[in-house]
């Protein structure tokens, strides 16, 4: 197999080296592509450079920057000219409300993703605090770290980055299903099945840009399930020009009484 086909494994910044170059073709300044580079090598080092905080009554879960570096301009360049839906201020910062809303509306819940700014850099991320109420703010935190951490994949040709979550990080907490897709999204825009003789489903949640027009305001998240037990195994969604993805099929299968099943043990067919 060619070194262009191949995944890039850890190494975030093989991730940075292409991300970077990413911007520089589509035009971007060099400083963008500059801060971009250090707030992946912080990432990387996330206590040192970060702290998570848990969802409260002004926002959801996520993560403040200790030292940040990017500015408005940089997330307007990384964003491809989406503006937020709402800008406001909130404890003596900026607040961008990027809000997604389902296409139609009536299949489910919005989802609000929030950027804060202070002395115009970015100081804060939050998704959704009801994605706390569904997931619990410890489970947000393993997958914001996982992602943010060496077992990232990249592939090249595929223009992918891919987040395989391992079985020690997921056995704490519950296999998530399909009632769980249900309760964060709604009802899926459609299902269906991989293959005529396939046991696995792929789900579809599609959602629009509040305040955007054209193919800039659509955004959809597609998620395959099990046949018979609906446990979810992976979870996409598309940023920018990469595709971004959730491997979380290493959860355990478990029985009626929380124990693992003796067929999802590994060695076991």
């Amino acid at each position: 197999m060619s070194p262009a086909h191949s995944d890039i494994r850890s190494g975030g910044w093989k991730i940075g080296l292409v991300l970077l170059a990413s911007i520089l073709v589509s035009g971007c300044v060099i400083g963008t592509a500059i801060r971009l580079l250090q707030t992946r090598s912080q990432l990387l080092d996330f206590d040192h450079h970060h702290r998570f905080v848990s969802a409260d009554y002004s926002h959801g879960p996520g993560f403040v920057f200790l030292d940040p570096r990017l500015t408005r301009e940089d997330i307007r360049t990384i964003a491809s000219g989406r503006e937020p839906s709402l800008v406001d201020s909130l404890d003596n910062a900026e607040r961008w409300i990027f809000r997604y809303v389902r296409r139609p509306p009536m299949r489910g819940k919005a989802i609000n993703l929030e950027l804060h700014f202070h002395r115009n850099r970015l100081s804060g991320m939050y998704v959704d605090r009801r994605f706390a109420e569904d997931l619990g703010n410890e489970r947000i935190e393993m997958l914001l770290r996982t992602f943010v951490g060496r077992e990232t994949q990249l592939d090249l040709s595929e223009r992918s980055i891919t987040c395989e979550v391992s079985e020690d990080k997921l056995r704490p907490f519950p296999a998530l299903d399909h009632r769980d897709l249900v309760q964060l999204f709604g009802r899926e825009n459609y299902s269906k099945r991989q293959q005529s003789d396939s046991l696995y489903n792929r789900l579809v949640f599609r959602y629009r840009l509040v305040g955007a027009s054209g193919r800039k305001a659509n955004m959809s998240f597609s998620a395959t399930v099990e046949g018979d037990s609906r446990r979810l195994l992976h979870i996409s969604s598309r940023i920018g020009s990469f595709k971004l993805k959730f491997d979380l099929s290493a959860q355990p299968v478990l029985d009626g009484e929380g124990a693992i099943r003796a067929d999802a043990l590994p060695g076991r067919d």
